[in-house]
């Protein structure tokens, strides 16, 4: 009998170990479980209707990228998307950190129990939903790439830039360097063109558009250092006018233009997706960062994006034609934020 009552008090510890996993599997189970048994107390068709509802926003974003994929390159949806997709994944880690505690001492046990069975339909979801995406990161990756290579090679991304010439991923960049030389010198004339049938179309003064037009026939003749000049004070003429009523502030960081730059969608500007955040990012984060230390200097002699307290303070001389044509570029930029600020402010007005 002792011997009987002594293999049964061995196993008790081992039992009430097994117990104490499996009430803490059930703690952990029971709203998901209990999410079950309300569903499944739905009717068929009802449910059905529940779920096609909550896939709605799915598939509709799903439709408005596809048909971005022409003309915008997918980036329109990112922003919309970021707080989205940063709360989805503080979530996921939140949850795991949950969980874990019951995977590791549950093990096996849990895998093979209806609970974990249960968030199967949950899994599947998230794997559909990865596929759907696949695709439209994939492109947001390739067109990404397009973008940096531009830059790299000493010129920033634009609507004139011929990204068609650029699609053979083993071009090197003293390669795509010397395609983009050919273009906006052979191709000058139809490059021009295209600038000024855009700024005649901005919504700025007719001040704004004649100083373009000067920096572009300096260009043209080579005085490389006045377009950078010309431009820079120009940009900050417009956003005193367009931003501030023309009242006398300091704005030489034009912050007020880099909010507004900041508040539109991709797909409002050109050139749109990834290739235009690169502008964007280069307003806020270079043209007027102040230069405070020998290492900035360093750092900026080697850019060929313009920088305006270097450049107004001759810490460094912007006389290539790399060094002119960006800032067109990103005069052109800050032509077409005020553009599409003030058309949102007239429909805002309106409504």
């Amino acid at each position: 009998m002792s011997d009987e009552t002594g293999d049964e008090n061995e196993g008790k510890p081992a039992e009430r170990a097994r117990a104490v996993k499996l009430a803490r599997l059930a703690a952990a189970t029971a709203p998901t479980l209990a999410l079950q048994k309300t569903l499944s107390a739905i009717s068929p068709s009802l449910r059905l209707q529940k779920q096609l509802e909550a896939l709605q926003p799915t598939l509709q974003l799903q439709r408005q990228m596809q048909a971005l994929l022409p003309n915008t390159r997918l980036l329109d949806a990112i922003k919309p998307l970021r707080p989205f997709m940063d709360a989805e994944v503080f979530g996921l880690r939140r949850d795991w950190k949950v969980f874990s505690h019951v995977f590791k001492p549950v093990g096996l046990e849990f895998v093979q129990s209806a609970g974990f069975r249960s968030l199967s339909p949950i899994f599947e979801s998230l794997r559909r939903t990865t596929d759907l995406f696949k695709p439209i990161f994939e492109d947001l990756r390739r067109h990404e790439e397009e973008a940096r290579r531009v830059e790299d090679a000493g010129w920033l991304p634009h609507y004139t830039t011929p990204f068609e010439l650029l699609d053979d991923p083993d071009l090197s960049t003293e390669a795509i360097a010397q395609i983009l030389v050919a273009h906006y010198v052979d191709g000058w004339s139809q490059v021009r063109a295209t600038f000024e049938a855009a700024v005649q179309d901005y919504d700025v003064d007719t001040a704004a558009k004649a100083a373009m037009i000067e920096a572009l026939d300096s260009h043209q003749a080579g005085r490389f250092r006045s377009v950078v000049a010309l431009l820079f004070n120009e940009i900050e003429r417009v956003t005193r006018v367009e931003f501030h009523g023309g009242a006398p502030v300091q704005i030489s960081s034009v912050h007020s233009l880099q909010e507004a730059a900041g508040s539109l969608e991709p797909s409002e500007l050109a050139p749109s997706g990834m290739a235009g955040m690169r502008l964007f990012g280069r307003l806020v984060n270079h043209l007027y960062v102040t230069v405070k230390t020998s290492a900035d200097v360093e750092r900026l002699v080697v850019d060929p994006v313009p920088n305006r307290h270097a450049a107004t303070h001759g810490l460094v001389i912007y006389g290539s034609a790399k060094n002119s044509l960006n800032t067109l570029i990103m005069a052109d930029y800050v032509f077409q934020v005020v553009t599409v600020v003030k058309a949102r402010q007239r429909q805002e007005a309106a409504a």
